[in-house]
């Protein structure tokens, strides 16, 4: 009996605890944190009053709880309840990723922004990535590193542009996005090169200048999809 109970013992000791996936908002970073919170809300109130602060705050809370418990479920999935490959949660982290980074372009406006910032603050949240859309993402990063580095860097370009168009920073959000248009061309990145267009083509909405240089046509084969699916994104991002 005791050679039993010794034997238990070392199984216990020696079995492998199952995979964490105890994610909780440290894992946004820099991008959403008590320090910021604080920055957004003397801004907000300064610039809006409290009742409006208190809004953008809570909008900001509500995105960050969002995204860990879809952070949580994409390291579930795959580590603990086997139902995703390795590459499919690699592919849902890169796409949560990009959702924290407009986050944290969003903060760092907000954190400093004035009344014209104040009263765009609340939709520009609620068009920030979606986490929950991160489930079904399907495009890939390559497994090529250089080129997955480029790649990694362009995005991080289009997420801090689309953060700032959303809050009407539009120069600063064109003086991104011209060089990455000139980039992705040369290197012959559809996708990338796509992207950049529907947000520079949303910037030009913006500024109502509708005869824009980049055609809905450029942006369509760029992203391999029909005009009137660009139309349509078009209108409900303007």
């Amino acid at each position: 009996a005791a050679a039993v109970a010794v034997g238990a013992l070392v199984m216990r000791a020696t079995t492998p605890a199952p995979p964490s996936c105890a994610i909780d908002e440290t894992a946004l970073g820099d991008a959403w944190n008590a320090k910021h919170r604080a920055e957004v809300t003397r801004a907000m109130t300064a610039a809006a009053g409290d009742d409006i602060a208190a809004k953008v705050i809570a909008g900001l809370d509500d995105y960050a709880a969002s995204w860990v418990t879809n952070r949580q479920d994409a390291c579930a999935a795959t580590r603990v309840r086997g139902e995703q490959s390795e590459a499919v949660l690699d592919r849902r982290v890169a796409c949560l990723d990009r959702g924290r980074r407009e986050l944290g372009e969003l903060v760092r406006v907000l954190g400093a922004g004035d009344a014209k910032v104040a009263g765009a603050a609340r939709e520009a949240i609620g068009r920030l990535r979606d986490p929950a859309t991160c489930t079904t993402i399907t495009d890939r990063l390559p497994g090529d590193s250089p080129m997955r580095g480029v790649i990694e860097q362009g995005r991080a370009v289009l997420d801090r542009a689309t953060a700032l168009e959303y809050l009407g920073k539009l120069d600063e959000a064109g003086a991104l996005i011209d060089p990455l248009v000139t980039r992705a061309t040369a290197l012959g990145l559809p996708q990338l090169l796509g992207e950049a267009l529907m947000i520079r083509a949303r910037i030009d909405i913006d500024r109502a200048h509708h005869e824009h240089g980049y055609s809905m046509r450029a942006i369509a084969a760029a992203l391999g999809i029909d005009v009137s699916t660009v139309s349509r994104r078009l209108r409900r991002a303007g």
